[in-house]
């Protein structure tokens, strides 16, 4: 753990935005594939994807002996966690902070805490094609992407998404950003029987498609992935651009842009955006990929 321990010295700093600080996950610390740490100020969010229960002993006690912090122990492995120098309400109180930006987040309860640090690349890119236009967020959890076009000047974001309570999540995004819902909408219904129903509300300058990888019942990129891209001329206008992603480590984003090819021919592939440089990967491939396509 003293390795970890270096790593994270060398990039910390207590006045940083959130991110990650250490990415075992990413295949170049093999001994330790099995361990993040993320910064989440004031606290460091350490998730152990397997069983190690030396490492789970030591790591929160180096880190809180060097730094004065406390620290949330995610073991993702059986979906439990600990507390280390902050109780679980207080971590509940905890925000995730990108951009100067503020999302809620919400440690100890589920398996993903509200935000997702690979994303960055994709928030970061509607910044700077969406003043004055209109946005459609497919799968929209906790409306990340709804926050940042808020802030850079959309008329309008329609959030997508079979959850009410993320939906409701991403309206205190909102307002936890002092942003007013005027021309936000949260639509709850399954995104695979909405297209149609959405084309009503377009067309859209950008839409986002960040689907899960898996999801029981409702979603299994396998098989569900290219069903959405057939539906995309519906909604997307003449010029405008998709952000589709996805983030399993099986396949590449030859996948993604393969299917755009076989399925639709006036959308052009423009390029591929992968997770922040702190995501340490042996092949970015193997992590989330942000592929940005245009329509002619």
């Amino acid at each position: 753990m003293n390795f970890i321990l270096n790593q994270i010295k060398n990039s910390y700093r207590p006045e940083l935005e959130s991110c990650r600080l250490f990415h075992g996950r990413g295949g170049r610390y093999a001994d330790y594939s099995h361990i993040t740490v993320d910064w989440f100020s004031p606290v460091f969010y350490i998730k152990f994807y397997a069983e190690d229960n030396l490492g789970e002993l030591n790591l929160p006690k180096l880190l809180i002996e060097k730094f004065g912090k406390p620290v949330v122990l995610h073991l993702r492995y059986e979906n439990s966690f600990k507390f280390f120098d902050i109780t679980e309400d207080e971590a509940r109180e905890v925000v995730a902070v990108e951009d100067d930006l503020k999302y809620k987040l919400k440690m100890g309860k589920n398996q993903n805490h509200g935000f997702f640090l690979d994303m960055k690349e994709g928030r970061k890119f509607i910044q700077d094609k969406i003043s004055g236009g209109k946005v459609l967020n497919l799968f929209a959890y906790t409306c990340s992407f709804s926050v940042v076009a808020k802030k850079f000047g959309a008329t309008e974001v329609h959030n997508v998404d079979v959850s009410k309570s993320f939906l409701e999540w991403g309206r205190e995004n909102h307002h936890l950003n002092g942003q007013d819902t005027e021309g936000i909408f949260f639509h709850k219904k399954n995104v695979l029987k909405s297209m149609g129903w959405l084309s009503k509300k377009g067309p859209f300058d950008v839409v986002v498609y960040d689907p899960p990888s898996f999801q029981r019942s409702r979603f299994d990129y396998a098989k569900d992935y290219q069903k959405v891209i057939r539906q995309l001329p519906k909604v997307v206008k003449s010029g405008g651009y998709v952000i589709s992603c996805l983030n399993s480590p099986f396949e590449k984003s030859e996948f993604i842009v393969d299917l755009y090819r076989n399925e639709l021919q006036d959308f052009d592939y423009v390029n591929t955006l992968y997770s922040p440089a702190e995501f340490e990967e042996e092949n970015k491939e193997n992590g989330v990929k942000i592929c940005i396509f245009r329509r002619r």
